[in-house]
């Protein structure tokens, strides 16, 4: 078996694995949100309190039926130097040995997340980038459509949306701020990354120029 091959059984395995870790956190809400919104040496300030950048790369979720899931960005294009969005599963004995000293709990102390306190999830989406092409955006790609663009360096996904009982919304992007200022207001984005922005309000993602989410893998139908 070639690395093709194998980079396809991985893909496809994935991508089932993926859609069955979202299937199980629907219906469950939120309760607590680990996550480190400071390392040493990154000293760029988002002044808008909507959005959050995670720079260790990694969030993770403790749900209503006390199961752990982090979002991280260790989704690896074919290239390998490329990295995307998805959601694994940790054990909580694993997460508490592990944890940042910085890492802390935000869903009680911070005002955005109280938007979904008592929601439950309802739906998420997997939302992928093809760049530079960005002719596939807003379609809905079969496993066996998306295989036909597997190999290619910038196919990987960018972000997961979260939408809630209560009709709010949060999206997780795999992406990172470049310190370069755009228009004296926000920071140009550099795509398949290692960081996470957290966007809690649909305008904002206009004003930081994300134009579209991109499209989706469906797995049987779904």
């Amino acid at each position: 078996m070639d690395n093709k091959e194998i980079f396809r059984n991985w893909f496809l395995k994935t991508n089932k694995e993926q859609f069955e870790i979202r299937q199980k956190m629907v219906g469950q809400k939120i309760v607590a949100v680990f996550y480190s919104p400071f390392v040493d040496g990154w000293d760029i300030e988002i002044k808008d309190e909507t959005i959050f950048h995670i720079p260790m790369g990694f969030i993770t979720l403790q749900l209503s039926d006390n199961n752990y899931y982090r979002i991280n960005t260790n989704y690896q294009s074919w290239c390998g130097g490329i990295f995307g969005i998805l959601i694994e599963p940790i054990d909580f004995n694993k997460f508490s040995e592990k944890i940042f000293d910085t890492d802390k709990d935000y869903f009680n102390s911070n005002k955005n997340w109280s938007t979904i306190s008592n929601s439950e999830i309802l739906s998420i989406d997997w939302n992928w980038k093809r760049e530079p092409n960005c002719k596939l955006d807003g379609k809905k790609l079969t496993l066996n459509q998306a295989e036909n663009y597997l190999y290619e360096d910038c196919f990987v996904p960018d972000n997961l949306v979260f939408h809630f009982s209560n009709g709010e919304t949060i999206y997780f992007f795999s992406l990172e701020p470049d310190a370069e200022i755009v228009n004296n207001k926000t920071y140009a984005l550099i795509s398949g990354g290692e960081e996470i922005m957290v966007f809690f309000k649909a305008d904002r993602l206009k004003k930081w120029e994300i134009k579209t989410l991109g499209f989706e893998i469906l797995i049987d139908g779904k």
